[in-house]
């Protein structure tokens, strides 16, 4: 989840933390990081660009998901 999240705030801002960073807040090595981030763009073979229709089904899926308070 910190790979995705890492990957999209570099894909859509101009400025962004470094690895090290991100690392750190989710508990990984720098290497681990590093390491996972490149599994990732391989396994999507760099293709971050979605169509806003793939994008708004995805959007409404994961708002099922959505805490309710009681």
């Amino acid at each position: 989840m910190i790979v995705s999240i890492m990957v999209a705030i570099k894909y859509y801002d101009d400025e962004y933390y470094k690895n090290e960073y991100y690392a750190k807040v989710g508990g990984l090595s720098l290497k681990e990081i590093n390491e996972l981030e490149m599994e990732f763009l391989s396994m999507l073979n760099y293709e971050l660009f979605i169509q806003k229709e793939v994008f708004e089904v995805y959007e409404e899926r994961l708002k099922q998901y959505e805490v309710i308070e009681i």
